[in-house]
């Protein structure tokens, strides 16, 4: 099976195509006067010296903010060669690896058991050992 284009069900006609076009263009805004635009610099030159005036006190704000902050206790460990991170498994998904793992210890307990039956067995007939 091809991956085909499939046309759509409604059928645009040119005056819906002109119309979505005109929709989505931006409406021509009033030229700013140089009033306007002189008093709009004015306002954002004001921003800035404000915000530069205020900028140690917020740097020292936020120094005071982080010497105060305690790491969250799921946070990545550091030991000596690089970060271990803490991988948060879901309840469920954890206990599958749990029961995938039991299962394996019970698989492998069978395996050595009937491995040392047959060995007896064939002991008896052949006298490999004692």
């Amino acid at each position: 099976m091809t991956n085909v284009r499939v046309r759509s069900s409604r059928a645009r006609s040119a005056k819906d195509l002109i119309h979505e076009k005109a929709e989505a263009q931006p409406k021509a805004k009033k030229p700013k006067t140089i009033e306007s635009e002189s008093a709009e610099v004015n306002r954002r030159i004001q921003r800035l010296k404000v915000f530069v005036a205020e900028a140690p006190a917020l740097a020292k704000k936020r120094d005071e903010a982080l010497r105060n902050y305690v790491p969250p206790m799921d946070a990545p460990v550091r030991k000596k060669k690089g970060v271990i991170k803490v991988k948060r498994v879901p309840l469920q998904k954890a206990q599958m690896a749990r029961r995938r793992s039991i299962r394996l210890a019970l698989e492998f307990l069978v395996l050595a058991l009937i491995t040392a039956a047959i060995l007896g067995w064939l002991n008896q007939h052949f006298r490999f050992f004692l």
